[in-house]
C-alpha cells in the first residue's frame, strides 16, 4: 500500500471566547497574514508586521497589538503546530494549541526599567488548520 501524498496546511484559525485569530502563512503576494480579535478591538497585519519564528515545537507568529515609542506595548504570539494533512483528502484538522499575551514594561525613565520587563499571560486556543488557495 503506497503512503499518501502530505500536505502541510496554510491557513489556521482559532479562537476561544475571548479572542478570535485567522493567521495565513502565505497570503497576500505570498506574504504572511494575520487577523486579530479580541473583545476591544479588532486588527490586521501582513508582511513584515508580523514576525515569523520557526522552531522545534512549531512556528511563533507575533505581532504587536498595542504599541507606544514612550511607554508600555503589548505583543500576542500564537503557536503553530505542526499539522499533516493528506493530499486530496480532507484539507483541515482540527487543533488545540495556545497564544501568549506579553506586556512589554517601558518607561522613559531609565531608572523605571528594573526587574522583570515582560508579563506573560497563555491562553488556550482551539480551531481548524486547512490549505486554502490564496488569490493573487
Amino acid at each position: 500500500m503506497a503512503m499518501p501524498e502530505l500536505i502541510r496546511p496554510n491557513q489556521f484559525t482559532v479562537h476561544n471566547h475571548n479572542i478570535h485569530i485567522v493567521y495565513t502563512a502565505n497570503g497576500f503576494e505570498g506574504k504572511p497574514t494575520l487577523h486579530y480579535q479580541d473583545h476591544s478591538q479588532s486588527l490586521s497585519f501582513k508582511g513584515d508586521q508580523i514576525d515569523v519564528l520557526a522552531a522545534p515545537i512549531g512556528t511563533l507568529v507575533t505581532v504587536t497589538i498595542r504599541g507606544s515609542i514612550d511607554g508600555d506595548s503589548t505583543a500576542f504570539t500564537l503557536m503553530v503546530p505542526n499539522v499533516n494533512l493528506i493530499a486530496g483528502g480532507d484539507k483541515q484538522a482540527h487543533i488545540e494549541t495556545f497564544g501568549v499575551t506579553t506586556l512589554r514594561r517601558f518607561s522613559i525613565v531609565p531608572a523605571l526599567n528594573v526587574g522583570q520587563l515582560d508579563l506573560y499571560t497563555v491562553t488556550r486556543l482551539r480551531g481548524t488548520a486547512q490549505s486554502v488557495i490564496v488569490p493573487l
